[in-house]
């Protein structure tokens, strides 16, 4: 954020246009997998970037200005998603609220993931009991995948979700032993990322309840393949 500060004698006079534009541009960069790589991996021209209402009627399409840096004219203060997909990659659908003035996200804050890294993931999780998750590639089924802001606050949290023919999608949280390599399923351990498969596309609900009794849920629009991307979940400020 950045704060002026004017200094002036009681000679001068100065006036300003304190209103909120009806849109504004909003950028950053955009990454096209999570790899673990020191330099970060960048989504280029090829992809697409996307904003859309909760209708699911398109708002803007992003505009590629080089190595990974995408930008788009939004309304103001608007609850959106976002679709960023690729030839290469799963299609991803954020919540966001635009802002109210020129912003910029930070970089890692917008993704999507390579399919193949994806599908290792699921390969990696179709051991579990009750996950058995369908190609997204057939365009059928949406799945969900996510991240808490804070790990330690999902511990014992109630996760469930309920797709767009408002069925229940089973969810699963996870914990990641980093040291071992080894994924296990959370408990009432603090909760790396969860993920959820085979919900009907439509208006897909996401919905946390935590210990400590913080409440959160936010619906996705979606369509058949997409990954509801619901990284960094806020649980909101603690009671």
């Amino acid at each position: 954020m950045l704060l002026w500060v004017f200094a002036c004698t009681y000679r001068l006079k100065f006036t300003y246009d304190s209103s909120t534009p009806d849109e504004v541009t909003w950028s950053g960069y955009v990454l096209e997998d999570l790899s673990g790589k020191k330099d970060p991996l960048y989504l280029e021209d090829d992809g697409v970037f996307q904003v859309v209402d909760l209708d699911d009627q398109p708002i803007a399409d992003g505009e590629h200005s080089g190595k990974g840096y995408w930008y788009v004219d939004v309304p103001t203060d608007t609850e959106v998603a976002i679709r960023i997909s690729g030839s290469q990659h799963v299609s991803s659908v954020w919540r966001a609220r635009t802002p109210n003035g020129r912003a910029y996200w930070l970089t890692g804050a917008l993704f999507t993931q390579y399919t193949s890294s994806f599908d290792a993931l699921v390969k990696a999780l179709d051991q579990f009991d009750g996950l058995d998750p369908e190609d997204l590639a057939d365009g059928k089924v949406v799945h969900l995948w996510g991240q808490p802001l804070d790990p330690d606050a999902w511990a014992g949290a109630v996760v469930t979700a309920k797709g767009g023919d408002g069925a229940d999608v089973p969810m699963f949280t996870f914990a990641v032993d980093d040291k071992k390599g080894l994924v296990t399923e959370a408990g009432d351990q603090p909760v790396d990322f969860f993920f959820g498969a085979n919900a009907a596309p439509g208006d897909v609900t996401l919905h946390v309840e935590a210990v400590d009794g913080r409440v959160a849920e936010t619906t996705y629009p979606t369509r058949g393949g997409d990954l509801v991307t619901a990284a960094f979940f806020d649980l909101g400020a603690k009671p």
